[in-house]
């Protein structure tokens, strides 16, 4: 068995479409491995990632799809294959994370061009001529405002330092591949988003007529939550985004939902109520397919 598996590893790897060919009954090569319960040909295609995911016979059927009508005693490798065709149904980043990396980098620019601005072109404008109190280019506020000075220039390094940072990880082309510098760089955009929010609070304090020492921390505060409150409802939607695709995938796949935990199934019933009544459509979430 393994000197026909290396036999067929070293087969597969030079053409190209070998491996998604399918023969006069429409199926693949993964069609026939799981006909014939090889398991460890199974693993190889579903991890050699050259595989095309869901992909059907002149019958519509799925390699699980064949799996599932075969009885599960009628192999000893039953559940090692199924959780290998799993595999194929998880979420997959390689389409998506070059978005998510064009997305990200369109803010965080956003952001430096912003934060550079707010550096050269302070709000309050700079003095004009040397006295014996400041110098020409001096920051006004630095001297009226020097307590709210003090954050809006704190927020504003804060805000293109991480800009930057998040700007020269996707700059190397690495994000669009490794979730972990991509992670990296949304959480350098977070910072900035927040780090600019403050900073524009700051900003239009000092062009109020009447600004309280106190009120800044206030402001400060609220710009801060309203920040964070954002981002956590961000989370909050590309967790349920995932569930939702992950529940279409599982009935696709015509898995057993009851298996499931019990806040899991809650959620399925209340997605299942939404797509009746017609709130929820595949066409509005495009950017989240890979998830399906």
């Amino acid at each position: 068995m393994h000197g026909q598996h290396s036999l067929f590893v070293n087969w597969i790897r030079n053409p190209k479409d070998l491996v998604n060919a399918i023969d006069e009954d429409g199926e693949t090569i993964l069609h026939l491995a799981v006909r014939a319960n090889q398991l460890e040909t199974i693993r190889y295609l579903v991890e050699s990632k050259k595989i095309k995911r869901r992909t059907q016979n002149s019958t519509g059927k799925t390699p699980l799809q064949i799996l599932n009508a075969s009885p599960w005693y009628t192999s000893t490798s039953y559940s090692e294959i199924r959780r290998s065709l799993l595999k194929l149904l998880q979420p997959s980043l390689d389409s998506v994370m070059p978005e998510m990396t064009n997305s990200t980098m369109v803010v965080v620019v956003l952001i430096t061009t912003m934060a550079f601005q707010n550096a050269v072109n302070p709000s309050g404008g700079m003095c004009q001529e040397d006295t014996s109190s400041h110098k020409a280019g001096d920051v006004v506020i630095a001297y009226t405002h020097p307590h709210i000075y003090k954050h809006l220039v704190c927020a504003n390094i804060v805000a293109f330092v991480s800009s930057i940072l998040s700007i020269f990880l996707i700059a190397t082309g690495l994000t669009s591949r490794n979730i972990f510098l991509l992670n990296i760089a949304l959480f350098g955009m977070w910072v900035s988003l927040i780090a600019i929010a403050v900073s524009y609070g700051a900003s239009t304090m000092v062009i109020t007529p009447i600004t309280k020492t106190k009120s800044v921390h206030l402001i400060a505060v609220i710009i801060s939550l309203i920040s964070l409150i954002s981002f956590l409802v961000s989370l909050l939607f590309v967790h349920l985004a995932m569930m939702y695709f992950s529940w279409r995938g599982k009935i696709r796949g015509r898995e057993d939902l009851i298996t499931d935990p019990l806040p899991k199934r809650i959620l399925y019933q209340i997605f299942q109520r939404l797509e009746t009544w017609g709130c929820l459509r595949t066409h509005r979430w495009s950017f989240m397919n890979f998830l399906c």
